[in-house]
């Protein structure tokens, strides 16, 4: 199994894509460099590339058709490192599924943990599916989906709780990657339906999260099955501690 994280660095600025290429190799990640859309194709093409790290100014490119033709079917993730300052261009990058829209000169950290995030975010996305198995353990069943008010009777030791729609779907997430750690990025996608690193949507998670341990929990101060891993996000364990 491949351990090393292959990134493409495609940037048209010699110095930048120097000292990227140089301060992620001795971060231990494998990296291509490319300073059109062209060379970055074949790249695509002959290797397996687990983030890109682009401009959106490249000479003779288009690299909104880029995007659209090329990695966004191979959902990719993409990071944008730009000197273009442009509110309507950032929101038509995020729009087409850009994780983060970095305006030169930018903090390196906040790049650095942004990869960190993502890389998480992939490694929750190939968790597998044990839902049945782990419901039995706990003794949580779901009882009935009442499609008409949105809702999800869950029975918690005989007792019915009333989840809406949104607390029934981050339960039913939990529930699908058992034991595993759920970065906040991740659980905001498959519950919201968007992609952010904004503090202020991640907060969302945090809320909701909350909202389910009230309901679930016995002592939501001490939660034995919503768990809380810093700063990496969420998971659910029926392992008694």
């Amino acid at each position: 199994m491949r351990n090393r994280k292959n990134i493409l660095l495609i940037q048209q600025d010699l110095d930048l894509l120097s000292f990227l290429q140089s301060y992620f190799q001795l971060q231990g990640f494998k990296i291509y460099t490319a300073r059109t859309t062209n060379i970055a194709q074949d790249i695509l093409f002959n290797h397996t590339i687990d983030l890109v790290i682009s401009d959106i100014v490249l000479d003779n490119s288009n690299i909104y058709i880029f995007f659209v033709t090329i990695l966004q079917p191979k959902s990719i993730p993409v990071i944008i490192v730009t000197a273009f300052n442009n509110e309507p261009h950032r929101l038509l990058c995020l729009k087409l599924g850009v994780i983060l829209y970095l305006i030169k000169p930018f903090i390196l950290k906040e790049l650095t943990n942004s990869i960190s995030l993502i890389f998480q975010y992939t490694t929750a996305e190939k968790g597998t599916l044990n839902l049945q198995r782990s419901l039995k353990c706990n003794n949580i069943s779901i009882n009935k989906y009442d499609l008409s008010s949105n809702c999800l009777i869950l029975t918690v030791n005989n007792t019915k709780k009333k989840l809406t729609k949104l607390e029934y779907k981050l339960f039913r997430l939990f529930c699908h990657y058992p034991e595993q750690i759920l970065p906040r990025t991740f659980i905001l996608e498959k519950v919201w339906g968007y992609k952010s690193l904004l503090s202020n949507e991640l907060r969302l998670v945090d809320i909701y999260v909350h909202r389910l341990r009230k309901k679930i929990e016995c002592d939501p101060r001490q939660p034995k099955l919503f768990k809380t891993s810093f700063k990496k996000g969420y998971f659910l364990t029926f392992n008694k501690h």
